[in-house]
């Protein structure tokens, strides 16, 4: 089978929605390639050409020429990570998929494509709706992270989170809890500190002390930025988030950390309570969490190594034989 993924971006979604799945199909021994431009040649040579979130308008307009191209013989796939037609008004990224051509293009180039490849069941049933042959590929880890070893501190308490400024509004759940752990653990002297790697939310906590790392555009790289002991992963009850992943307690349980999640559906089917991590249900439980895995670090080890153990049902190699599947059977 030779696949080709025409990639909107070389960002996470890019990574892992194309890239990984892609490298491990390689390995099986299909041809698999994938750029963010799409030549004539690899139109011509592919038996799959998977579209990455197309929707802005010059991609659209190729995107429907190769969806009308007479006598095409490739499967055309439409990839999609998140729910864009429920983007909150205050999520940055608001002032593109609001865009009513950028929102009649997403609707238009699912409703064209042979097969729409999501994330989660939640975000399948929103595309259902413009396209009965939706398929759930779950988003999965290269293998090779089970096996690292961080190079966190081990003399400082590291409290750890990874994202952007589109998680403002989950940070205003989260924020002010987390604040006064943060004083409240350094007015008792304790050895913490907080470590964000990407780009900080306004709605982010006030905490000291505070450490920043920026993105990284080598992935591997920015795997090992992760130098945690506690991954943080606050997600706000909305219709846009409902159709998250558990991408970011993925990656705290690949590289060994326990996470403290809000109680959603995107965690709540991925953390287990209490082995794996913590799922939050009140304000306190912030608190009450991160405490005690401040106070116990060998109920922190062992929680870390139960999210890797778990992790191993979410590598690509587990997984790789799901996109296999959808793509041969399309």
């Amino acid at each position: 089978m030779k696949v080709f993924g025409w990639l909107a971006d070389h960002s996470g979604c890019g990574w892992y929605r194309v890239a990984v799945p892609l490298g491990q199909l390689r390995q099986m021994g299909h041809q698999a390639l994938w750029s963010r431009r799409i030549t004539e040649e690899a139109i011509e040579e592919s038996d799959v050409i998977i579209c990455q979130r197309t929707c802005l308008p010059g991609p659209t307009l190729r995107y429907r020429e190769l969806s009308e191209k007479r006598g095409r013989k490739y499967l055309l796939v439409y990839e999609v990570d998140d729910d864009l037609l429920s983007v909150d008004s205050r999520n940055p990224a608001a002032r593109v998929f609001a865009e009513p051509e950028v929102r009649a293009a997403i609707v238009a180039n699912a409703r064209a494509a042979d097969l729409v490849t999501v994330s989660t069941e939640p975000l399948a049933q929103v595309m259902r709706r413009y396209n009965s042959n939706v398929v759930v590929l779950p988003n999965s880890m290269p293998p090779d992270m089970l096996h690292w070893r961080t190079g966190r501190q081990e003399n400082v308490y590291t409290v750890g989170w990874q994202g952007g400024p589109t998680h403002d509004r989950d940070w205003q759940i989260a924020a002010e809890p987390i604040k006064r752990w943060f004083a409240a653990a350094r007015d008792l002297d304790h050895p913490i500190e907080m470590h964000t790697v990407g780009s900080v939310p306004d709605h982010f906590p006030e905490v000291y002390p505070h450490r920043h790392t920026d993105w990284d555009p080598d992935i591997f790289r920015y795997y090992r930025t992760l130098d945690w002991h506690v991954a943080l992963a606050p997600l706000a009850p909305s219709k846009f988030n409902r159709s998250k992943s558990a991408l970011r307690a993925m990656e705290a349980a690949m590289l060994g950390f326990p996470v403290v999640a809000s109680n959603v559906e995107a965690y709540g089917q991925f953390v287990r309570h209490g082995v794996t991590g913590y799922l939050v249900d009140r304000a306190s439980d912030w608190d009450r969490y991160l405490t005690e895995l401040l106070n116990d670090p060998d109920a922190r080890e062992a929680m870390g190594a139960a999210a890797r153990t778990v992790a191993r049902e979410h590598t690509i190699e587990a997984t790789a034989h799901l996109w296999e599947k959808a793509y041969g059977s399309a």
